[in-house]
């Protein structure tokens, strides 16, 4: 039976030793934590961005511009061993001619850098998206 993409990020979280959660803003107002998650299963092969924005639908993790922002925003708050990723914002799109783009952020030259991509091109499993988790509730 093949993974469906819920699958897939669950299974990355379970056996992946780098963070599963990020809180960023800690201690103020607008206090957020997201879930990361992959796109991609351990052995498949990259997909395009149409795709990739699927799957980021389906997994609740279509963010925009207000979590790109905020990302960028707060930086110095992501631990060092999330360098490795590309966090894709797939709700975060603009044309050029006839090129739609994709914002993402990836770690270059000692800080995270916003970048427009192509949506057609391919994505590897270095890609993540995240999906804001909402208050818990306090135990009891």
């Amino acid at each position: 039976m093949p993974d469906t993409i819920e699958n897939i990020a669950e299974k990355a979280g379970k056996s992946n030793s780098l963070a599963t959660e990020l809180t960023l803003g800690r201690g103020t107002d607008d206090e957020r934590t997201y879930e990361i998650l992959p796109l991609l299963g351990e052995r498949e092969n990259p997909i395009n961005g149409h795709e990739m924005i699927r799957r980021a639908k389906e997994l609740a993790a279509h963010l925009g511009a207000d979590h790109r922002q905020f990302f960028l925003d707060h930086q110095a708050e992501i631990p060092p061993e999330l360098r490795c990723y590309i966090f894709a914002f797939t709700d975060d799109t603009r044309t050029e001619g006839r090129q739609i783009l994709v914002s993402d952020i990836y770690w270059r030259n000692g800080a995270w850098k916003l970048y427009w991509s192509k949506r057609n091109l391919s994505w590897n499993g270095r890609v993540r998206v995240l999906r804001r988790v909402l208050s818990r509730p306090l135990a009891a």
